[in-house]
This record gives C-alpha cells, sequence and structure tokens, in this order.
C-alpha cells in the first residue's frame, strides 16, 4: 500500500468521525498528564521523607553509662562510670562535629530510682485478690 493513500484514509477518518478522534486525543493527553503528575508526586515525596530521616538525628549523641573493660592506675575492671549532665555539655564543647549530646540518665544512675531502697524493705501484702479491700502493710 501507498503511504500516501494511509494518510488521506487516515485524515479522512478523522473528518468523519470528529467526536471520536477528539475524545481519543483527550483520554491520551489526561492519561499522560495523570501519569506524569503521579510520577512527579511520588519523587518529590520520596525526596522529602529522605531528606527528613537524614537530617532527623544529625550531629546528636546519646550518651549512656557504662562500665570499664581495662584496668587504669590500679583499679579494677568493670567499674561503674556515672555520667551527669555537665559531661554531655563538656562534650558538646570539645567536639565541634556534635551539636547535641543527650543523657541517658536511666533507672540504673546512683540515687535513681532503682537505686536500693532506704530503710527497711517493704512488700505489699493483700487480703485477696486485687481489689477486694485495702492493701495490708
Amino acid at each position: 500500500m501507498n503511504l500516501l493513500l494511509l494518510i488521506r484514509e487516515f485524515f479522512e477518518d478523522i473528518k468523519n468521525q470528529k467526536t471520536r478522534a477528539f475524545l481519543t486525543t483527550m483520554a491520551i493527553s489526561w492519561g499522560i498528564l495523570a501519569v506524569t503528575l503521579l510520577m512527579a508526586f511520588g519523587e518529590g515525596l520520596s525526596f522529602r521523607m529522605r531528606e527528613g530521616l537524614l537530617n532527623a538525628g544529625d550531629r546528636i549523641i546519646r550518651v549512656y553509662n557504662g562500665q570499664t573493660t581495662k584496668k587504669w592506675e590500679g583499679l579494677p575492671v568493670g567499674r561503674r562510670i556515672w555520667l551527669k549532665k555537665e559531661d554531655c555539655r563538656i562534650i558538646e564543647k570539645s567536639i565541634p562535629q556534635v551539636a547535641v549530646a543527650a543523657p541517658g540518665l536511666g533507672r540504673s544512675r546512683p540515687g535513681g530510682p532503682a537505686a536500693a531502697p532506704r530503710g527497711p524493705a517493704r512488700r505489699r501484702r493483700s487480703s485477696g485478690p486485687r481489689g477486694a479491700g485495702p492493701p495490708r502493710w
């Protein structure tokens, strides 16, 4: 078949079926636009999420209590190291790569909530099932 003949038939069909040609063109355009916008939104969201996660803990460290693993000047291995908030301030001032040093003062610091109770240890004795009466000491 001749290429010129094919092109002539194509334009004749478009003239005869204007509405169909217009709707087909609009559907293809709308589909391309929708896919392009969805891809752009997805890439933008992915970029912002990655950026937010990478910058969430930038230049922040958490400092915890610990214990030694080596002897030092006659002191034994396994000594507890108790940190204070002042230690974190010293780290922030002395290490330029650290913006914030957060103390991990948990339940194991001296005098903290998990420290040994002062005075005689007490246990709660109940008078039966939970809520069945006032507790007896």
